[in-house]
């Protein structure tokens, strides 16, 4: 394998002896601008290496922070670990849906999981650029030996077909995955060593019992229903219904199991468990239901006067909407929508995070969209014109100022200023910015000594009065009759003052 300086910073890389342990892999794609492929490049990947017998701790796939965080942190010992990722990489961090990820953060937490050796693959042939995107990778945790794996280093170009994920595509292809993974990737690019080798055996792992179902937000769930009696609040009080056999239970959701402590234990060995992994998008907020039920919101059956606004065939069509993020051309109901969905993510972040990614808030109209842009951006101090939904010269400054801010946190921002859905969705995911206030130039103040200067000037040199005139005028017939008595007009003393 080629390997060289591949603008990463890595330090430390130390190789200690380790027992023979299985790896195991967490996959990550996160599409961005320009990063499209990323979701074909996490899938194919993953499937390699479940093909090739590693076993995958997750498969994280266009999700905000908090999944991957949470993937690390229930991590257990995983003393070797794959780690895959493809999307953009903003100096030492990995983008997600709602921002950047230090790629410190994720080093530190795999070492606290007990791991000793780590492979970085990281996809920075993601765009349709020809120049791979610079990896800048921190020193590796005392007693962590790391290996990074990229497309391209370099100097080198970014070649159709042979990047990395093209190479784990091909892979994912084959019936039978065996040898050493780290061979079959011969001619990426590599910097750092581990020294056990990812042997692949051909074998996916034996599967536990319980299998994960991932939901999309257009499924819908049904689940046969037991005979007898069911709680929607557990027992305890309130809403009880009596189901038979041929009854299904719709599930609305997002849906939480309720806590029954004293729940039979009726499920068998084996069996399905569905984890409900996926949202829907802005009919969670609007979906109208009776007030007063319990939590969570499991419809069983028709239910009169609670399952009949939610059936209804034909609604109004001219009704408003009933959602969260309502935006019409007001100002002020922008901004008390705008302060309901800031009360929303400091209450429930999580809900947050997948409602805005899944576009539950957009507004739909191009000059609304505008004006929820200016607010945000004028409430953190990055414009300073008028909310009036023209996204004109000043606006787009403001867009850059705030996309300055967001560097300097080491986020990922946008290329394009205008108002786009995408600059909506940033902002709304990090609106915790505040621009610095503007430079403004000092008035120019006059010297004191020098208008004293001045005015004693003038002073000392009036302007030169024309007496001479006066005279002239006042004693004409004098001058005719005697000349001798004419006074001197010369030039010498004009400035010197009369009458003396």
């Amino acid at each position: 394998m080629r390997t060289a300086a591949l603008a990463l910073t890595l330090l430390g890389l130390s190789a200690a002896p380790l027992t023979a342990q299985d790896w195991q892999a967490i996959v990550v794609g996160q599409p961005g601008p320009g990063t499209d492929v990323s979701l074909d490049d996490a899938l194919h990947a993953g499937e390699a290496l479940k093909k090739g017998g590693v076993p995958l701790l997750d498969v994280i796939r266009d999700m905000p922070r908090a999944r991957l965080t949470d993937t690390l942190a229930v991590m257990g010992d995983v003393p070797r670990l794959v780690f895959f990722y493809s999307g953009r990489m903003p100096s030492g961090s990995l983008a997600m849906q709602d921002g950047a990820m230090p790629l410190d953060t994720i080093l530190q937490s795999a070492a606290g999981a007990g791991t000793q050796e780590m492979i970085l693959m990281l996809e920075n042939c993601s765009d349709e650029s020809p120049i791979p995107s610079r990896i800048t990778v921190p020193d590796a945790p005392d007693g962590m030996a790391l290996m990074v794996v990229a497309s391209a280093g370099p100097g080198a170009r970014c070649e159709p077909g042979e990047r990395l994920s093209d190479a784990l595509r091909a892979m994912s292809e084959e019936q039978s995955l065996t040898g050493d993974l780290l061979a079959r990737l011969d001619g990426m690019f590599t910097v750092g060593s581990v020294p056990s080798p990812v042997v692949m055996t051909g074998a996916g792992p034996q599967d536990s019992g319980d299998s994960l179902v991932e939901l999309l937000p257009e499924d819908v769930i049904l689940l046969p229903a037991l005979d007898g009696d069911f709680s929607l609040g557990g027992g305890e009080s309130g809403f009880e219904e009596t189901i038979g056999v041929d009854e299904v239970i719709e599930i609305v959701l997002p849906a939480r199991v309720p806590d029954i402590p004293d729940m039979p234990e009726i499920v068998e060995d084996n069996s399905p468990v569905i984890t409900f992994a996926a949202l829907p998008t802005a009919q969670i907020a609007a979906l109208p239901i009776v007030a007063g039920l319990p939590d969570p919101s499991i419809l069983v059956g028709l239910i009169e006067g609670v399952t009949d606004a939610s059936l209804e065939v034909d609604p109004q069509p001219d009704a408003p909407s009933t959602a969260l993020a309502s935006f019409f051309d007001d100002n002020a109901e922008i901004a008390t929508s705008l302060a309901t969905l800031r009360n929303m993510r400091q209450n429930d972040p999580e809900m947050y995070s997948s409602l805005l990614a899944t576009g539950a808030f957009d507004p739909q109209d191009d000059r609304v969209l505008a004006k929820v842009i200016q607010s945000e951006l004028s409430r953190m101090n990055c414009y300073r014109g008028r909310v009036d939904g023209q996204y004109g010269r000043r606006s787009r400054e403001g867009s850059s100022s705030y996309f300055d801010e967001l560097k300097k946190k080491g986020l990922a921002a946008l290329d394009d200023p205008a108002a786009t859905v995408d600059l909506f969705r940033l902002i709304l995911g990090n609106d915790d910015i505040r621009c610095p206030d503007p430079v403004v130039a000092r008035p120019r103040t006059n010297n004191p000594a020098r208008q004293q200067n001045a005015t004693r000037q003038t002073q000392s040199s009036p302007v030169r009065q024309q007496p001479a005139q006066t005279v002239q005028r006042n004693q004409p017939v004098q001058q005719q009759s005697t000349p001798s008595r004419q006074p001197n007009f010369s030039g010498a003393r004009f400035g010197s003052g009369i009458g003396r």
